[in-house]
Parts: structure tokens; sequence; C-alpha cells
């Protein structure tokens, strides 16, 4: 005998379209939802200096300033986008509140090289809710993707 645990339903759409970002999740009931946010796709690089200080000049005719820093931190984001049915908005607030989120890292390669996630992070009060009309929403958030090296002098 068979016990269903969680019903899933799939909804397809017709198009993917290009720079679309397919995200999957931990659910409130314990399983796994996707999502092909495929609205916009907006890359963005925020960086970060570590420890800015003062040096002392020895020589004013070689030296390039006073101005030195100890290295550069480098945090890439995408900000997305969907047009969301009014339906599935309960699902879409349980990714923006879930705690493991993952995107597809090879949207091109994936029929031929297998699936492959990279966790990533959606950004604290990122999420915009916007009604499109009575049946859709308008939806936007900003996933941080993992923190690229430092570079350290």
């Amino acid at each position: 005998m068979a016990r269903i645990t969680e019903i899933k339903t799939v909804k397809i759409n017709d198009g993917c379209g290009e720079n679309t970002v397919y995200l999957c999740w931990l659910n409130k009931l314990g399983g796994i939802s996707y999502w092909l946010f495929n609205r916009y796709k907006t890359e963005k690089t925020k960086t970060s200096i570590n420890f800015p200080f003062s040096s002392n000049i020895s020589n004013l005719e070689t030296d390039q300033g006073n101005i030195n820093i100890s290295g550069k931190g480098v945090q890439p984001s995408y900000e997305i986008g969907a047009s969301i049915p009014i339906a599935d908005m309960d699902g879409i607030r349980g990714l923006y509140e879930s705690g493991k989120v993952l995107m597809l890292a090879n949207p091109t390669t994936w029929t031929t090289d297998g699936v492959k996630w990279k966790r990533v992070i959606i950004t604290a009060g990122s999420l915009v809710v916007l009604k499109k009309d009575t049946s859709f929403y308008d939806v936007r958030l900003t996933l941080n993707l993992p923190e690229l090296y430092n570079q350290i002098e």
C-alpha cells in the first residue's frame, strides 16, 4: 500500500526565454518546490573595502599617496523577476522564507552535463510584489551568489 505525503502540482509554461533563473527551495511542508524566473535578470556586483588605513609617506616625490587598503571583497548578485499567478503567491513567499535555496548553475548544458545546483541566499528585504492585474503579481527579489575570493595586498 502506497502512502501519499504530499501532492505535487506541475505547471508548464510555453517559453523559457533567455537570461532565466531556475530556483528550487525547501518548502514549508519539507518538500522541494521549483520556479523559473523568466521576466528579467540583472547581474550586480557589490564590492567592499577591507581595513582602509593611512600610511606614513617617506618620500613625497615618489610616493603615490597615503591611502591603502588590505584587500577588497566582491559579492555578486542577481536581481530577478517573474510574473506570478495569484494562486501561486503562497509558494513564492515560501521561497523568500526558505533557508535552503538553490539555483540551477548550468542552464544551457544540464541535458548533457547533468544538473548542477549552486546555493544562493535571498537578500533580506528584497522581495517586491506588485499587483499587475486581477490574476498576476509582478515579483522581484535579489539573490546573493557565493562570494568571490577577496583580493589581498
